[in-house]
């Protein structure tokens, strides 16, 4: 089943992993979509070479928060409260939420891509799921989280506000990010799929076969499905 060889991971005494558990649990079981994505935004990323942190890349806890993220400030999908969370598990009012977002996950998979090359403002806004809206890293909501005074993608962990999740991305890695996330969209977009996605991508092509993406994009709705898009950011911080 695993080809003979399984990855996990280990902690000792990090009972801050135990509540993130749970809260990662219990967005996946609000929104099947989401968990789908979150999977497949993982694929994406590792068959790119841009997922592990022992390589200087975002961890895929990162990119699970990054879709999570996404999902919120673009389809509207509710943030559960971090104070909902504990070892023992979500608070009874969080348990049972659900909420679905009718799209194929291939459709959502590009508009994440499309987002966070297009929309998203790398080095101003700050990917907070314990937020779940588009804010600047000046806000005073941000006050604790550690930026070095660098320019860089900011990703805060949703209970410990001063971790920056980006203390593993090295410069070129997020370089190297930033350049897939745009070849990604604008092929998707185009109706094909990721070159670190096709097979076929290093081959020269003998037919003009269909692939699994064509017509996405016709298919497909604008990221602006909900949010009546990805406005500026005003000088408080807050989407307009």
């Amino acid at each position: 089943k695993f080809a003979g060889f399984l990855e996990v991971d280990l902690t000792f005494q990090n009972t801050a992993a135990l509540v993130n558990t749970e809260l990662l649990k219990a967005y996946s079981k609000m929104c099947p979509q989401l968990r789908d994505l979150g999977i497949a935004v993982k694929r994406w990323a590792k068959t790119a070479g841009v997922c592990g942190a022992p390589q200087g890349h975002l961890s895929s806890y990162s990119f699970t928060l990054m879709a999570i993220y996404f999902m919120q400030t673009c389809h509207g999908m509710p943030c559960l409260p971090t104070n909902a969370f504990s070892e023992d598990g979500p608070a009874p009012n969080v348990r049972n939420l659900r909420w679905e977002k009718p799209l194929p996950v291939s459709a959502l998979l590009m508009q994440f891509c499309l987002f966070y090359y297009h929309e998203f403002q790398w080095g101003t806004e700050v990917v907070s799921p314990r937020l779940g809206c588009r804010m600047r890293i000046t806000h005073e909501c941000f006050s604790w989280l550690e930026t070095w005074g660098e320019t860089r993608l900011y990703i805060e962990d949703p209970f410990i506000l001063e971790r920056n999740l980006n203390c593993v991305l090295g410069s070129w890695q997020e370089g190297r990010l930033r350049e897939v996330l745009q070849e990604s969209a604008v092929a998707m977009v185009a109706g094909k799929l990721p070159r670190c996605l096709d097979s076929t991508a290093h081959t020269e092509d003998t037919a003009s076969t269909e692939t699994p993406a064509s017509g996405l994009a016709d298919k497909t709705p604008a990221l602006s499905s909900d949010a009546e898009d990805m406005k500026p950011l005003t000088k408080e911080g807050r989407v307009e």
